[in-house]
């Protein structure tokens, strides 16, 4: 008799803390749910081919700011306005004792859909979509390797191409109830080449 009481106030127990568990489960699933804010920041390769330069674009600072929704758990989208930096760097020209100075420059937007794996704690996803991404490139004359004769300047025209591809990227994101905190890889076709963006930031939804 006492063996079934017991029995039976452990079976209540464990009901009532299922019960009293569900809304804060949903209430956490919510959290996950809507319309969001976000920046990150990070290192960008920029890649630009032309026929003036060739891969050019080491390492640099970058950054994106983006608006999205994601009104199930499993799907969601976005809008970014992508910024891949500004490097700038020295050369010799082949073949010739000239030294030339080259900046660029790939900036634009970006519309991705994005697919959320179902797995605890972290969200995986992968995303998908079209950026439109502007390059520039300048480049001057600055002088030529010591000891030899310098050329008369030519101006070299200036590079300026509008680029609408495909894109795409993976990340993984940890929740906080209405924040989120991101790592990403993207990959753009524009410059001639695929320069790529690796980045962390934060999410908050509303």
């Amino acid at each position: 008799m006492a063996e079934n009481r017991a029995q039976r106030l452990w079976t209540a127990g464990v009901a009532c803390l299922v019960l009293l568990a569900l809304p804060a489960a949903a209430a956490r699933a919510e959290d996950l749910l809507g319309p969001y804010l976000g920046a990150t920041i990070g290192k960008s390769e920029l890649d630009i081919t032309t026929s003036t330069v060739s891969h050019f674009g080491s390492s640099h600072s970058a950054f994106k700011v983006l608006i999205g929704a994601r009104p199930i758990s499993e799907v969601g989208v976005e809008v970014a306005y992508v910024d891949l930096g500004h490097p700038s760097e020295q050369s010799t020209a082949p073949f010739s004792p000239v030294t030339i100075a080259t900046d660029a420059s790939i900036k634009g937007v970006a519309a991705f859909g994005i697919l959320y794996l179902p797995t605890p704690l972290l969200d995986f996803y992968l995303k998908g979509g079209l950026a439109r991404l502007t390059t520039k490139v300048n480049m001057s004359v600055v002088g030529c390797t010591t000891g030899t004769p310098c050329p008369p300047a030519t101006p070299i025209p200036p590079v300026d191409t509008n680029d609408t591809a495909l894109t795409g990227g993976v990340g993984a994101q940890f929740r906080i109830s209405s924040f989120g905190l991101r790592a990403e890889y993207e990959r753009f076709n524009a410059g001639g080449g695929n320069p790529y963006l690796v980045s962390l930031g934060a999410i908050w939804m509303f």
